[in-house]
């Protein structure tokens, strides 16, 4: 049994491996035989390992996880297509096009312009009347945090997310890893209007102070520092998809500002066993350049 739970929590690890690299690289060509070996895995097993994790093949993870990350750009910036394309690893401008038409339905500038439309038309005041928001971020220079995760795929919705905490908090107490100075992070990987409701990508974070070794499904991984601008929320987390928008639309695109290639994240300040909806409070983290 012991030999059996060791070899998952190992394909855990060298799959988590892969996944990361392919994120950090998709404008690189990703070659398979590559990833196999950031995975150490056979190339003979490497397809149907990936695609039972996944429940996708891994050439389409590639292409969906390119797009997706496209269409975030197109919402969220002014970045012409052409560099967007070559960013996401489409050589060809058309190429990129065509594959965006088939997988959204329509082509990126549409896409760009009916998204961006739907966001000048969301307000704060579309909202419920308990948020407390102030749109003036903490421009702030972040080091590096090393950080114990727990991934969840999945509908984008309060139980996906408390799932994901329950079982890492279970972990973290029960290998006496909790300390008073713990940050709790959230990291969305994923749109969720956009990766939909099946493939919705979040990971529950916490902050180490000691060296750990990653192990099965929690992967010990370094959070990237940087610049990034930081706002602070109260209100439910219900609201808080609401909120990532308005920051993007209206403080964002009207900003001296760029996203850079790092993942947005939440730190959550209060507990919600201990607040009211109401009185929860987020520190909202936008990697910017």
């Amino acid at each position: 049994m012991t030999d059996s739970l060791d070899m998952h929590q190992d394909y855990q690890l060298r799959i988590q491996k892969v996944l990361s690299h392919i994120r950090e690289h998709l404008g690189e060509s990703l070659e398979v035989s590559e990833l196999a070996a950031i995975g150490n895995f056979s190339m003979f097993h490497f397809h149907r390992i990936i695609r039972a994790y996944l429940n996708e093949p891994l050439g389409a993870y590639i292409k969906r996880t390119r797009l997706e990350t496209a269409a975030q750009l197109l919402m969220y910036s002014q970045v012409p297509v052409s560099e967007i394309c070559h960013q996401v690893g489409y050589e060809m401008p058309s190429s990129f096009t065509n594959a965006f038409r088939k997988h959204f339905g329509m082509s990126p500038n549409e896409f760009r312009n009916q998204k961006q439309q739907t966001m000048k038309n969301t307000t704060l005041s579309s909202a419920s009347t308990s948020i407390h928001f102030n749109l003036t971020p903490e421009i702030l220079q972040m080091e590096a945090k090393q950080v114990l995760a727990y991934r969840v795929l999945g509908k984008y919705e309060t139980a996906t997310i408390a799932k994901a905490w329950q079982q890492l908090m279970g972990y973290v107490f029960q290998n006496q890893l909790f300390n008073p100075t713990m940050e709790m992070l959230g990291i969305s990987h994923d749109h969720p209007d956009i990766a939909g409701e099946a493939l919705y990508h979040y990971e529950a974070c916490v902050t180490l102070t000691k060296p750990l070794k990653s192990e099965g499904e929690f992967t010990v991984k370094e959070l990237a520092g940087g610049k990034y601008a930081a706002f602070t929320y109260k209100g439910s987390y219900e609201q808080l998809d609401l909120i990532y928008n308005i920051i993007l639309k209206d403080w964002l695109l009207n900003s001296n500002y760029e996203l850079r290639e790092a993942p947005l994240f939440d730190q959550y300040l209060n507990n919600p066993e201990n607040a009211a909806p109401e009185d929860l409070l987020t520190k909202i983290f936008i990697p910017i350049k």
